[in-house]
């Protein structure tokens, strides 16, 4: 069953949702158990107990939440029929009769704490198939807001690792339809909130 869920303890998150309760009823039951008690839900209305008035904190908590900021690590591979997929597609003026898009499939990790202190983080994306099967793309971010992210390539083909500077916003990114700022985003302090 896929079905699209949007609120779990006040996080956004979207994905596949499994019928767990048919492979492991006593794993269901748990979960119930451990919510009711000192799990998520009395950790949520603890913490929820003042209204947020202030604009800029609703939009700085919505972002952490949205981009896994909640979280020190992270892991997004297969299983099964699960995947993350990319889907590239040629911009209108450019599609054909019968041109299929190209689909890549990928694996990611995250690190939001990492033992370096001058590292906010490090996202880690390996692409696992296509052309490009095995090829890495490592996303360092740094605490200090005046240096940029750097970006590592694993190219299996030369068996070499190439460091790229953060590119511009406007930059295609890796062939797809995406710029570099759309994947990377504005955050919170870009914008003004009311």
């Amino acid at each position: 069953m896929i079905r699209d869920f949007t609120r779990l303890s006040a996080v956004v998150i979207h994905g596949r949702v499994r019928t767990m309760y048919r492979k492991c009823p006593h794993c269901l039951l748990a979960v119930l158990i451990w919510l009711s008690g000192e799990g998520l839900l009395a950790a949520d209305s603890a913490h929820h107990a003042e209204p947020l008035n202030d604009a800029d904190e609703i939009a700085r908590q919505a972002y952490t939440a949205a981009h896994g900021g909640l979280l020190d690590n992270a892991l997004s591979r297969r299983q099964g029929r699960d995947v993350s997929v990319v889907v590239n597609r040629a911009p209108l003026a450019m599609r054909t009769q019968g041109r299929k898009p190209g689909v890549q499939t990928f694996d990611t990790y995250v690190n939001n704490s990492p033992e370096d202190p001058a590292i906010k983080s490090q996202q880690m994306a390996i692409l696992t198939s296509g052309k490009t099967k095995g090829t890495g793309v490592l996303l360092t971010r740094y605490t200090d807001p005046q240096k940029s992210a750097t970006l590592s390539m694993w190219l299996p083909a030369l068996r070499k690792i190439r460091r790229i500077n953060e590119p511009s916003y406007e930059d295609v990114w890796f062939g797809t339809n995406l710029t570099y700022g759309e994947l990377v985003l504005r955050t919170p302090e870009d914008e003004i909130h009311e």
